[in-house]
């Protein structure tokens, strides 16, 4: 069963909030029936820097439109990312 459950993006030398665009795209996507997505998460990386520096979480839900999740002042550049096969 694959389900889309959200987006996420950069905003390179900028913050990390959502655009007119993002914010038009993603309440699309929670608003369509056909999508069957009520909500969807949407994380934006950003900063002022080479490095992303700010990393901002939204749900977009179909009854209560943009909520703000979270964020957070953190240097992403030192995860780990998982790979493919889930090994680190």
């Amino acid at each position: 069963l694959i389900h889309y459950v959200g987006d996420w993006h950069s905003h390179p030398n900028s913050v990390a909030n959502p655009s007119l665009m993002d914010d038009e795209n993603q309440s699309a996507v929670s608003a369509d029936l056909t999508a069957d997505c009520p909500e969807s998460i949407l994380l934006i990386l950003g900063g002022r820097s080479r490095e992303f520096e700010e990393i901002r979480a939204y749900v977009y839900s179909r009854k209560s439109g943009r909520v703000d999740l979270f964020r957070t002042n953190t240097d992403v550049s030192q995860c780990n990312p998982v790979a493919e096969d889930g090994v680190q």
